[in-house]
């Protein structure tokens, strides 16, 4: 349980920011660490060979010799890369985090994420290229606070195989869950019902005016509202001209006081609000 003190508010804070998104970060709590042996340095060591050894996943989400699928560390070592990019660069107020970038926790978040049946039960392909090049790329540019992608996902390294019309029911609705990325690409998993009680089918990308969950079709964003449902808003146009409430809605991701904003390359490594 974390104590009262303000460096634990905003790793909290910073924790309920960013759950939803598939690159948020997952960290928040406080105490000491619980890193393993090698701490990030191992995670590095083992997301760098993702391509290497064990042989390719197989269906179960787990290679030839029964090791746990290469998500766990990749996302491991994204996540703590990530966490220190905002500590280091972000000069936005209320858009920053002091830390710790504790990888003990940050492991529990992604040993969580990898749980979702849907790494395990073959709609998923996992993109090893892909995670090799996410992760160069954030190390050289951490350490100049070069300018990342606000709006990345685990989208980028999971590829659905499923078609349209088929089920896609997610273990979760939260934007985390790696249920919702088991379409196709070019498709969404729609989720409908209740937040207790959804369902979620392969169809086109949502239009203007659609439910949705940050998938929305081209040159349209998922307008965040409170309802009690598995989506997060309606799919609007987005117009950077128009009042905004969330970072989604500006093309430079990033909405201050209900405008679009340019944004420094140091700062968007700072935390994506709009969820």
């Amino acid at each position: 349980m974390c104590g009262v003190t303000t460096s634990c508010q905003r790793a909290q804070f910073a924790q309920l920011a960013l759950i939803g998104i598939g690159g948020s970060l997952l960290f928040g709590a406080c105490g000491t660490s619980h890193d393993r042996d090698g701490g990030l340095d191992a995670a590095l060591e083992d997301a760098a060979q993702l391509n290497d050894g064990g042989g390719a996943p197989d269906a179960q989400g787990l290679d030839d010799g029964g090791a746990p699928h290469p998500f766990i560390e990749f996302c491991v070592a994204r996540q703590h890369l990530y966490c220190e990019g905002v500590v280091a660069c972000c000069t936005i107020p209320g858009r920053m985090y002091d830390g710790p970038c504790d990888v003990g926790t940050i492991r529990s978040g992604c040993e969580t994420l990898a749980a979702d049946p849907a790494l395990t039960d073959g709609t998923l392909t996992w993109l090893p290229d892909e995670a090799a090049r996410t992760l160069a790329e954030l190390e050289a540019r951490r350490p100049g606070c070069e300018a990342i992608d606000r709006a990345w996902d685990y989208g980028r390294v999971l590829e659905g195989t499923l078609e349209a019309g088929a089920e896609c029911t997610p273990q979760s609705p939260r934007m985390s869950g790696l249920g919702r990325l088991r379409c196709r690409p070019g498709l969404r998993c729609e989720l409908t019902g209740t937040s207790d009680d959804f369902t979620g089918t392969c169809a086109e990308p949502g239009a203007q005016g659609d439910s949705c969950n940050h998938d929305c079709g081209p040159g349209l964003f998922c307008q965040w509202h409170t309802d009690s449902t598995p989506y997060r808003g309606l799919c609007q146009v987005q117009d950077e001209a128009a009042e905004c409430f969330g970072d989604f809605g500006c093309s430079t991701m990033y909405c201050e006081l209900r405008s679009c904003t340019p944004i420094e390359p140091a700062d968007t490594w700072c935390i994506v609000h709009g969820f």
